[in-house]
């Protein structure tokens, strides 16, 4: 398919440069946006035949990647924001902060494939096989957050925004199969979800709009 997906931000938004965010503009929008772009790398990757056949000699792996790349991203659904969030067993008092950190990073950035592994392995490989990750400058990201993309499509992108010094941020994104999430019609919902099909103990779900 030759789709891609068509922002639709406002024109402002989409002239934003990734050399930073301006200072009046809401982190929310550059997110929101940086979000779907990893969403379009990932789809691009998953309607190319030579690139998938670079990734898995699986056949079942590769239609269900080819399964991927045939969905509609091209319009959002719902998005959601999902910050604060609290590990169970998060018993790291004696590690660095340094590991700390980096431990938290690791364990957010594995959310989508907790949840993709409920389908079982086939799911899991052919979502782990297309994922994307960027870095980009924006100011006013306070803490590590996920966006969670809804289509109406079998699948949802889901991309972790992690801020660093300097007003670095890194984004990592993937795709979750939408029926492992189950319920998808409001942020509690989502959370809910979230607290039943992962190791997340509590976290924070808000349905980001930006009319």
């Amino acid at each position: 398919m030759n789709k891609r997906i068509r922002l639709t931000l406002c024109m402002t938004t989409l002239a934003l440069s990734l050399s930073g965010c301006k200072e009046e503009t809401n982190p929310d929008v550059q997110l929101y946006s940086e979000g779907l772009k990893i969403i379009e790398t990932i789809d691009a990757m998953a309607e190319s035949s030579e690139y998938v056949q670079q990734l898995s000699t699986n056949d079942e792996i590769t239609a269900e990647i080819n399964t991927i790349g045939q969905q509609d991203y091209t319009t959002t659904d719902k998005v959601y924001k999902i910050s604060a969030v609290i590990f169970e067993n998060d018993d790291t008092q004696n590690l660095s902060e340094e590991l700390k950190e980096n431990l938290y990073v690791r364990t957010l950035s594995s959310v989508p494939n907790q949840i993709n592994s409920a389908l079982g392995v086939k799911t899991l490989a052919a979502t782990s096989a297309v994922t994307s990750s960027k870095s980009f400058i924006c100011e006013g990201i306070a803490e590590p957050c996920i966006y969670l993309y809804t289509f109406n499509s079998n699948y949802s992108g889901a991309v972790a925004f992690i801020p660093y010094e300097d007003n670095v941020v890194s984004a990592a994104g993937s795709l979750i199969a939408s029926k492992a999430l189950l319920d998808l019609s409001s942020a509690d919902a989502v959370r809910e979800t979230l607290i039943s099909n992962t190791n997340i103990e509590d976290c924070t779900v808000e349905e980001i709009t930006l009319s």
